[in-house]
């Protein structure tokens, strides 16, 4: 579950990853480095692992357990002996979270409820990078496909995280730091294939540019089988993706250190979807096939103060276009962010910034998918500031910090919170916070109209004596809907081999997204009665999430995780509907049998959920039913460079329901798999 690093390699490897600032020195330029990078944790302590340095929480180093809020870490090691071949399947191991398998490329993941194959309150990074979809604030997982190899941890906090990450960051934060250059000289090669992961490959070589730079370029390709519908037939969902990109970092003095890298990926996916239409039967069902595609390139420069301060810089520019059945949608992203850190006095270290943000999209319209106006430009300018107070050196801690956000629809925003870390024992820690948290309206919730189904002049719920057009549309003064969150945790290491982190939250949600009815109108042959958005609702949810870390044996490591929530909600909009699961357990095993030889176990178990499905609409409400399933993986590693593994997916039954999209998809199933996985360094 965690990484090590030792005080000294925190100083040399120092990463600003949390905010896409990368710092690196030329200490990685020997293989013997390299080789060390690659050391297997499962001997080390579970003392040890805890000493991790996270830098997602207050944007600048810190260890794990000093950190005042719920974060789990998800390790290069957790990866590799996890089997997944994908980001969302590794988020399933993170207390907290609620990861639902859509189709064979969709995916709903979400942090402490709301989850939705569009869930907006959850913040994704990628090397500080923001990943999210303008139009709804969410994230296309199938796009997000980078080279799992190249991921050196993925930090995931559960509650907000908006004083310093800005609006959005509501539920949640996940950051997913790759590796710097120097981590991955030499070369790397992948390659395998199975039932539902029928063939993939990766490559990846680094090199040393010049004395103090590295770099290194990647390629990775996957084709992966389709899934079947609830009632047995194909389901048409196969996907092809590719990708490839590079990475540079380097220092060129001892006080700065710089990071420029960049990607382009395309995808091919097939979805089957269900579309109302205004002649008999009122819908029809048809293959979709999805062209994705897009780039980014980031760049960041660090430079060092005196009295271990930094001054950081970062930019980016994104570039994603989507074109389905029901809409095409293109956007470029350019983002800008300026950071300084330093310490004030012996108690007081303050860390601020400024940030600046541009979207420009363009949409095209259908039958099914309106926006008015179809192309829009935006910005956000924000400012932040947080100031971390020692009260009691090694013992009481207090940290008080707010964004300050402009946007172009609700204009200001204050995103305050107070958090509090206590030591009252060398191997305890309590920390609680207070946060304010708020998601601002997005393009669909102020300019869009959506059909999702066309009711026939028979049913109780037209109004009108003709076929009419339903769904939802936008409402212009639709505002920021807002989270008051109250947190506290309790992290215990009880010896070298056993640790434990314990969170609490109580949520109180206001000016929730809900909807109310419009008056019908008639457009010729059809009529419309639409919804309209509107901030009615509101709600608490509570609950809890325990990780424990246990080192069994010396070569017998296990890792638990439980999360609690509920939920109470009033009138939520339906793509806020889904209860989530009240109960999820997750239970990792690692046994390195020998030198050559290891066994991977991950057994999970989720409680059944409720939702809405808009094509039953005489009975919308349905429900998943509760699942128990796990994976294995038997890696042999005949040599130091080669590893076999083989691993198989979803054993205990052939097929399970995880979760249905809320409008225009069938009920689909998720299958068994097995495949076969050879990966060599050279």
């Amino acid at each position: 579950m965690l990484d090590l690093f030792t005080d000294k390699q925190a100083q040399a490897n120092r990463k600003r990853m949390g905010a896409g600032i990368m710092l690196g020195t030329a200490l990685f330029a020997t293989s013997a480095t390299a080789q060390v990078n690659e050391t297997d944790l499962t001997t080390l302590s579970i003392e040890d692992l805890m000493g991790i340095q996270v830098t997602s929480v207050s944007k600048k180093s810190q260890s794990l357990s000093d950190s005042a809020a719920a974060i789990f870490v998800i390790t290069a090691e957790d990866i590799q002996q996890s089997g997944a071949t994908c980001i969302p399947e590794l988020l399933r191991m993170v207390p907290g979270l609620n990861v639902a398998r859509i189709d064979a490329n969709k995916w709903a993941v979400s942090s402490r409820g709301f989850n939705s194959r569009f869930s907006d309150k959850l913040l994704v990074l990628m090397d500080g990078r923001s990943v999210y979809n303008p139009l709804y604030s969410g994230v296309y997982w199938e796009v997000q496909d980078t080279m799992l190899d190249d991921i050196e941890r993925i930090e995931v906090i559960r509650g907000p995280g908006a004083t310093i990450w800005g609006a959005n960051a509501v539920n949640g934060v996940i950051n997913i730091i790759t590796k710097h250059a120097g981590d991955t000289l030499g070369g790397l090669a992948v390659a395998g294939g199975g039932t539902e992961e029928r063939a993939f490959a990766a490559g990846r070589y680094g090199t040393t540019i010049t004395e103090g730079v590295y770099g290194r370029l990647y390629a990775k390709g996957n084709s992966r089988d389709s899934y079947q519908f609830v009632t047995g037939e194909d389901s048409e969902d196969s996907w092809e993706s590719y990708r490839s990109g590079f990475r540079v970092d380097g220092s060129l003095a001892s006080s700065n250190s710089f990071n420029i890298q960049g990607d382009i990926y395309k995808g091919d996916l097939n979805q089957t979807v269900i579309l109302p239409t205004l002649t008999d039967p009122a819908f029809f069902i048809d293959n979709d096939n999805v062209d994705t595609k897009g780039g980014n390139i980031l760049a960041s420069w660090t430079q060092y103060t005196s009295g271990g301060g930094e001054v950081d810089l970062q930019f980016y520019y994104d570039r994603a276009s989507r074109d389905e059945m029901t809409n095409h949608e293109e956007s470029d992203t350019l983002d800008l962010e300026f950071q300084h850190h330093f310490s004030f006095g012996e108690k007081q270290d303050l860390i601020w910034g400024l940030h600046y943000r541009y979207i420009s999209e363009k949409f095209y319209n259908t039958f099914w998918t309106k926006l008015e106006p179809e192309n829009a430009d935006t910005n956000l300018f924000s400012f932040f500031v947080q100031d971390e107070y020692t009260a009691l050196k090694d013992t009481l801690i207090f940290t008080l910090g707010s964004k300050f956000e402009h946007n172009d629809y609700t204009g200001y925003e204050i995103q305050p919170s107070l958090r509090a870390l206590y030591s009252p024992l060398k191997n305890h820690k309590l920390w609680g916070a207070v946060s304010r948290a708020v998601r601002t309206p997005h393009r669909v919730e102020r300019n869009a109209t959506l059909t999702t189904i066309i009711l026939p002049s028979s049913n109780p719920i037209n109004p009108l004596s003709i076929p009419a057009a339903a769904g939802v549309t936008s409402n212009a003064d639709f505002d920021s809907q807002i989270v008051v969150a109250y947190e506290a945790g309790y992290r215990y290491l009880v010896n070298q081999t056993l640790s434990l982190d314990l969170a609490l939250f109580y949520n109180d949600y206001d000016d929730l997204r809900s909807t109310e009815p419009t008056l019908p109108t008639i457009n010729g042959s059809y009529g419309a009665v639409y919804n309209q958005f509107t901030n009615a609702a509101a709600g608490t949810s509570h609950g809890l999430e325990l990780a424990v870390a246990w080192q069994a044996l010396e070569k017998v490591k296990f890792d638990f995780a439980y999360s609690y929530i509920n939920e109470d909600y009033t009138d939520i909009y339906i793509t806020q509907a889904s209860d989530a699961p009240i109960h999820q357990f997750s239970l990792r095993a690692n046994w390195k049998i020998t030198d050559s030889l290891s066994f991977d176990f991950w057994g999970r178990y989720v409680s059944d959920a409720a939702g809405i499905y808009v094509y039953n609409p005489g009975d919308p409400y349905y429900t998943i039913d509760d699942y128990f399933t796990a994976d294995i993986q038997i890696t042999y590693r005949p040599t130091s460079q080669l590893d076999i593994a083989l691993i198989g997916q979803n054993l205990l039954t052939e097929s399970h329901e995880e979760y249905v999209q809320e409008f225009w998809s069938l009920p689909t199933e998720i299958e068994r798999g097995v495949y076969l996985k050879a990966t060599y360094r050279f």
